[in-house]
């Protein structure tokens, strides 16, 4: 006999529906891998559900379950020596209503970002998540998550505005 909550399932499907493209974009973003990714954000989504009595409690069940997807997508790079992390283009382009031009451009400004900075900058600007999710997501404090942002932004103009100026 199950001693779950009455709503349990209802309260889990709404998490996945809501989540899962979210950890498993951050995951891309560290793997570099989409179908990776994907399967990531599956593993990340068992777990929850496996300790759904303490996870559903959370403040923020979901970003408990993107700092899951993303340590495991880490631990996948490290176990594989896989390092091509970039936001998925054509979910960027669709987010920023971009052009394939300006997609390929940003994709390479981000790639050249930290691998911390480009999952804040994926997070926050791709997924208006807010400061706190982000920071809950990357594991660490909202400052630190706030100069993550600072550093990206600073960094992607300086390459924009180079790779701008060259055209």
């Amino acid at each position: 006999m199950t001693t779950e909550p009455p709503g349990a399932d209802e309260a889990f499907t709404a998490l996945y529906q809501r989540e899962f493209r979210i950890a498993a974009h951050a995951a891309y973003v560290v793997t570099g891998s989409s179908s990776r990714a994907q399967d990531l954000a599956q593993e990340a989504m068992a777990v929850a559900y496996a300790r759904w009595d303490r996870v559903q409690h959370f403040d923020r069940p979901g970003a408990w379950v993107r700092r899951v997807a993303i340590n495991l997508a880490l631990k996948d790079c490290t176990r594989s020596a896989r390092q091509q992390p970039i936001a998925e283009g054509h979910e960027v382009a669709a987010r920023a209503g971009a052009d394939g031009e300006t997609l390929v451009v940003l994709a390479a400004a981000i790639r050249q970002l930290p691998e911390q900075q480009r999952v804040a900058v994926v997070l926050h600007y791709f997924h208006d998540l807010p400061i706190i999710e982000v920071a809950e997501s990357l594991g660490c404090a909202e400052a630190t998550t706030r100069v993550h942002l600072h550093r990206a932004r600073t960094r992607l103009a300086s390459l924009l505005g180079d790779e701008l100026r060259d055209r």
